[in-house]
């Protein structure tokens, strides 16, 4: 099932998308322009990565830890909802992308392709073009998706052959979620805080599931968030993310499934009240539960296919959605992998270009 996703989009024409970002040689000021396809180089094919979304089965805060993180206990599932991160040879890095303003040094994909580059002790340069389709500041894991995408990719690109688990190391430098999205399974229990990463089997009622997103404009900073959290919450030893995984192993159906949980969410919607608008939207329209992901401000509905369609097509014809992101989508294929782009780099058009409006 292609994920589908009503998203309103900020930002410049269609004419003039997006922007490009480069050092210049003295390494410091930047040069911006409109961007224009570029001739791929010969013999050296561009790489292409679908980096996937992901949401939160469960999250709970443990408690704090001495380096100032939070200690966490969550399943991540990773999503066919995907970001499209093209790379190709270059002098030295540079970044383009659909949403201006990520088009600098602090996207976590320049970030993770520059601390590649420092650890292989290369000079090699890239051209990393960035599709968004997952929405930012939505708890959706789309920056650090984008930093696995962009390690993955450039490993192969420069000829490194590192192994996913010295990735995994390097991922963990950029954020806490980078390295889920460089294992080999769509579902897992994520602890520590955010680096540990253990595979887990998915049960069949979890494979069958669709998942029904929806976001309203603003979004949340995790920090922000995390920070709202009172100690008189922490988790401790009471695991309910292993209860959880009990459950969901002995569901026949999505039906059965047990209602995903987050400790954060009544923090989130004490910070900014109006990101509860989505749970309310969900259950409004016929989900027996709305769950955030992550720290917000996206909530979510994990459905039968059937089911699924029907929330959304309500979502969609609701006035109080306008402008919102809305999807339906499944799990994902894991592991990320490379492959040759079958268009040059800088040439966005075609499937998967670039995020899917319905209801216009």
């Amino acid at each position: 099932m292609r994920d589908e996703g009503r998203m309103a989009r900020k930002g410049p024409p269609r004419s003039t998308w997006p922007t490009r970002l480069t050092p210049s040689r003295a390494g410091s000021a930047m040069v911006t322009g409109t961007l224009r396809p570029m001739p791929r180089a010969s013999g050296l094919p561009a790489l292409v990565v679908r980096a996937p979304a992901k949401v939160n089965l469960t999250l709970e805060v443990v408690g704090k830890r001495p380096d100032g993180f939070h200690e966490l206990r969550s399943v991540f599932a990773a999503l066919a909802l995907h970001d499209r991160l093209t790379v190709s040879p270059a002098p030295d890095l540079e970044i383009e992308c659909d949403v201006p303003e990520l088009a600098s040094p602090a996207n976590l994909a320049w970030r993770a392709a520059d601390a590649l580059r420092r650890d292989a002790g290369t000079r090699a340069g890239a051209r990393l073009v960035l599709e968004k389709r997952i929405p930012i500041e939505a708890g959706l894991g789309g920056g650090s998706s984008d930093a696995a995408a962009a390690l993955v990719a450039l490993d192969a690109l420069w000829g490194l052959g590192y192994p996913r688990s010295r990735l995994r190391e390097i991922g963990a430098t950029i954020g806490s979620d980078v390295p889920f999205f460089l294992g080999d399974s769509p579902l897992a229990l994520v602890t520590g805080r955010g680096e540990v990463v253990m595979p887990v089997p998915v049960p069949p009622a979890v494979r069958a599931a669709r998942f029904v997103l929806a976001k309203p404009p603003m979004g949340l900073g995790a920090g922000a968030v995390f920070r709202t959290y009172p100690p008189s919450r922490w988790a401790g030893t009471n695991d309910r993310t292993a209860a959880w995984m009990r459950a969901a192993a002995g569901a026949p159906a999505v039906v059965d499934l047990p209602r995903p949980l987050n400790d954060l969410e009544d923090c989130a919607i004490d910070l900014a009240p109006g990101v509860g608008a989505a749970r309310d939207a969900l259950l409004a329209c016929g989900a027996a539960h709305a769950v955030m992901s992550g720290s917000g401000s996206t909530f979510f509905a994990v459905l039968d296919a059937a089911s699924a369609t029907r929330v959304r097509d309500r979502l969609r014809a609701m006035p109080a959605t306008a402008g919102w992101f809305l999807a339906v989508t499944e799990l994902a294929s894991m592991p990320m992998r490379a492959i040759t782009s079958p268009s040059p780099a800088g040439e966005l058009s075609g499937h998967g270009a670039r995020p899917r409006r319905t209801g216009a």
